[in-house]
């Protein structure tokens, strides 16, 4: 891999040329490494439409079948107890 003083700007000048010609696309982050996926979601978030799957993605599937599950079960969600693991 490239350093990081070569990574970003390249990225960068990537970005803002996709940009240019599609202004309203929306950036799709896909199995950007720990190290940088961060990093990228903050630096373009609010530059144009990002999204990043491993981020977000995964927060968005959890968020919708807890909603989901407890709308099944009948149980309010202010009665819900939620454990993390591991």
């Amino acid at each position: 891999r490239i350093p990081d003083s070569e990574y970003y700007p390249l990225v960068d000048e990537f970005l803002m040329a996709v940009k240019d010609k599609w202004p309203s696309c929306l950036l799709q982050f896909e199995d950007f490494s720990n190290d940088h996926c961060f990093e990228l979601l903050e630096r373009y978030r609010k530059r144009m439409r990002a999204f990043n799957d491993d981020i977000q993605g995964t927060g968005a599937v959890i968020a919708a079948g807890f909603l989901n599950a407890a709308k099944l079960s009948g149980v309010p969600l202010n009665r819900q107890r939620i454990v993390f693991y591991g």
